[in-house]
C-alpha cells in the first residue's frame, strides 16, 4: 500500500453495516476474527450486506472466510441495496478446513474520492466440487471492512469508479496526482493544435483573396488599355470579321478642292452701271444700340 493513504477498520459488528434478510444472518465465533466473532449467512441463502461509508474513501478491502463447498458473491459500489450485477467474487477454496483466519476476499484502491455505498450479494454457485453433487448458495461471511483515504484530501472529486476484484492479495495504489498532470498536459497540447489549425486556415483564405484581387485588377486593366470603340456590328473590331478572319480596310481617298472653272472671256466683261450709287456716310449705316 502507498504510504500516503490512511486506513480505517470497520468490524462486522459495527452498526453502520446492515444484513438482509435478518433471519438468515448470525454472529458466530470465527478463528482470527476481530472480537472473536463474525457475521455468517447461516441459512446458505440469497443474502445481502450493505454498508455506507462514513467518510470519503478511495479504497476498500473485504475480509471474510472461504468455503470448500460453494462460494460466489457480487460486489458493487453505489448500487441498489439488492443488486446482484456487480463484480464477481469467488470465495470458494476446496482446500480450506475451516480453521484458517479471515482472508482478503476483495480489494480495490482506485475509487474516486467520495462517500460510497457498498452492496455485497450472495449468489447461487453452480459448481459442484466433491463431495457436493449439485449447485447451492455458499455460506457468505464478513469479518471486517478496511477503508482507505488519502492523508491529504484532493481538491475535487468526480463520479465513483472501481477496479476488478483482487482476491486474496493487495493491489498497488495509484500515485496521487499522476492522472491530473497527464490530463492538464493533454488539454494544453489540444489547445495549441487547435490554434495552429485555425491560423493555417485563416492564412490560406487570406492568400486566396489576395491572389484573386490581383488577377481581377490586371485582367480588367488590360481590357481597358486594349479596348477599341464599338462599331455597328455589335461592338466588334471594325477590321475583324465575325468569323475571326481579318478584313482589309478600304483605302481613303482624300478630297482635293480644285480651282473654279473659268467663264468665257466675253462673259467676263464689266457691265455698265445704269444707276448711280449714292454714297452713305459710315456713321449713318450703324444703327444705334438699344439703350443709347
Amino acid at each position: 500500500m502507498s504510504g500516503d493513504l490512511l486506513n480505517t477498520t470497520v468490524p462486522s459488528t459495527d452498526s453502520s453495516i446492515s444484513y438482509t434478510p435478518t433471519s438468515v444472518w448470525g454472529i458466530d465465533i470465527g478463528p482470527g476474527a476481530i472480537g472473536g466473532a463474525a457475521y455468517f449467512d447461516n441459512a446458505f441463502a440469497a443474502a445481502f450486506i450493505n454498508y455506507a461509508a462514513s467518510q470519503p474513501i478511495t479504497g476498500v478491502e473485504w475480509w471474510g472466510y472461504q468455503r470448500s463447498d460453494h462460494g460466489l458473491a457480487s460486489i458493487c459500489f453505489d448500487c441498489p441495496a439488492t443488486s446482484t450485477g456487480g463484480i464477481r467474487v469467488d470465495y470458494l477454496n476446496t482446500s480450506t478446513n475451516g480453521t484458517e483466519s479471515p482472508r482478503l476476499l476483495y480489494s480495490t484502491y482506485n475509487l474516486t474520492y467520495a462517500i460510497h455505498n457498498l452492496t455485497i450479494a450472495n449468489l447461487f454457485d453452480t459448481r459442484t466440487p466433491p463431495p457436493t453433487t449439485s449447485g447451492s448458495f455458499g455460506q457468505m461471511s464478513i469479518d471486517r471492512f478496511v477503508l482507505f483515504a488519502p492523508s491529504t484530501p484532493p481538491s475535487s472529486s468526480g463520479p465513483s469508479s472501481s477496479s476488478p476484484a483482487s482476491t486474496g492479495s493487495d493491489s498497488a495504489a495509484p500515485t496521487a496526482g499522476a492522472g491530473t498532470s497527464n490530463s492538464n498536459n493533454g488539454s494544453s497540447s489540444s489547445h495549441r493544435n487547435a490554434g495552429a489549425i485555425a491560423g493555417g486556415v485563416v492564412g490560406g483564405i487570406a492568400a486566396l483573396l489576395i491572389i484573386f484581387a490581383l488577377l481581377w485588377f490586371f485582367f480588367f486593366r488590360k481590357r481597358r488599355q486594349t479596348g477599341s470603340p464599338q462599331d455597328m456590328n455589335g461592338g466588334e473590331h471594325p477590321f475583324e470579321a465575325k468569323d475571326g478572319s481579318f478584313v482589309q480596310p478600304n483605302p481613303v481617298t482624300p478630297f482635293i478642292l480644285g480651282s473654279a472653272p473659268q467663264a468665257p472671256a466675253h462673259l467676263m466683261q464689266p457691265m455698265p452701271m445704269t444707276h448711280a450709287v449714292q454714297s452713305i456716310p459710315m456713321a449713318a449705316q450703324v444703327a444705334p444700340m438699344a439703350g443709347e
